[in-house]
């Protein structure tokens, strides 16, 4: 099929959007899914959606990204084992 010049333009704009929204909409997934099982206080679901998350960055090439978001799920996730531990310790004794 033969577009018209003045269509070309638009028509490739659309894809280049198209492409990019295909990568971008893992990464707000991720980022709903991490909100939601901090809400929940699930630590296996902010392990998992951290992931996630951390690999839709490493899809678009933000490697910096990703690396932030594994460590601060990581801190987060420390963080919340140490409390626990503490909790547990206040309890026995």
């Amino acid at each position: 099929m033969i577009l018209p010049g003045w269509l070309r333009g638009p028509l490739l704009q659309m894809q280049q959007i198209t492409q990019e929204l295909e990568l971008l909409l893992p990464q707000l997934h991720g980022i709903w899914l991490l909100g939601r099982a901090r809400k929940r206080d699930d630590a296996a679901s902010i392990d998992d959606s951290g992931i996630g998350l951390a690999a839709a960055d490493l899809a678009r090439c933000r490697n910096a990204e990703a690396l932030r978001t594994a460590r601060e799920v990581r801190a987060e996730l420390i963080r919340r084992d140490a409390a626990m531990a503490a909790r547990a310790r206040g309890a026995a004794g």
